[in-house]
């Protein structure tokens, strides 16, 4: 950090519920999963603050956006190494670094920037199993015998009703919906980068690489050699 030579670990909230998705239950979780100062030997900071209120506004004049959010405790760091587990996502076909900087950088409403893609559905082939509205962090589907309605007003584009469908009812118009999805990201990157010239490094882990986003419950884990 600016005016700080200590290392730290640093991580931003999540858009969706769960263990991430406030700064308390994301320091607790990290902690559960060895990140503590204790195993590291660093202190674990949430770049974004309690709630996701700690935000910078980032000028990028670009194609999708002007400026973007970017977590203050990330614009406010010297430098930068980005950790990052390969593995493969619904959305961005793969998550590497380009995913970890658009995403981990960004507070929850630059997370839904950028996650724009909204979905469809083909009533006809819906079971009415509800997994799909049980899982959905806006509480935009509307599930009775069958779906009923998605409201992309509600929707936070996060792909979890893809995942969970049982029998791919959902999915997005990937001629349209995705290649806008990525451009975003990217800017996002771009963002998250802006005042880190010379001073960022990268490294990809390929190590149990998911078919799904880390994020995702039960996962199937494959395991390569690298």
């Amino acid at each position: 950090m600016q005016g700080c030579h200590l290392p730290l670990i640093t991580d931003t909230n999540t858009l969706y519920g769960g263990g991430r998705s406030n700064s308390l239950n994301h320091l607790v979780t990290a902690i559960e999963h060895g990140f503590g100062y204790d195993v590291t030997g660093a202190p674990l900071i949430i770049a974004d603050g309690l709630c996701g209120e700690n935000i910078n506004e980032i000028q990028i004049d670009k194609k999708h956006f002007n400026s973007v959010k970017i977590a203050g405790g990330m614009v406010r760091a010297d430098s930068m190494i980005v950790l990052s587990h390969f593995k493969g996502h619904v959305l961005s076909g793969f998550g590497g670094a380009i995913k970890n900087l658009a995403m981990g950088c960004a507070p929850a409403t630059g997370k839904a920037e950028q996650h724009l893609a909204k979905p469809i559905f083909r009533q006809e082939l819906c079971i009415g199993c509800n997994r799909c509205a049980e899982v959905c962090p806006g509480s935009a589907i509307s599930v009775e015998t069958r779906i009923l309605n998605i409201d992309h007003n509600a929707c936070k584009g996060c792909g979890e009703c893809l995942r969970v469908c049982q029998v791919h009812d959902i999915d997005f118009d990937w001629t349209v919906a995705i290649p806008p999805f990525l451009e975003r990201m990217a800017e996002y990157a771009f963002g998250a980068l802006q005042n880190k010239s010379g001073r960022a490094g990268f490294l990809n882990f390929l190590l149990n690489i998911t078919p799904d986003c880390d994020c995702c419950h039960g996962v199937m884990q494959l395991s390569f050699q690298t």
